[in-house]
């Protein structure tokens, strides 16, 4: 399995945010993968 560097978890999540911005101002403020099997990622959020 591969793992994806954290600063490419974060460009990913910053497009989707720009994309589709989250209602009520939510924001994910960090995210990263913790496992590959299954994939987990964490994400950090207001």
């Amino acid at each position: 399995r591969t793992r994806i560097p954290t600063r490419d978890v974060n460009r990913i999540i910053r497009s989707a945010q720009a994309a589709q911005p989250a209602p009520h101002g939510a924001r994910v403020l960090y995210a990263t993968q913790g496992a590959t099997d299954p994939p987990t990622f964490t994400l950090f959020a207001n």
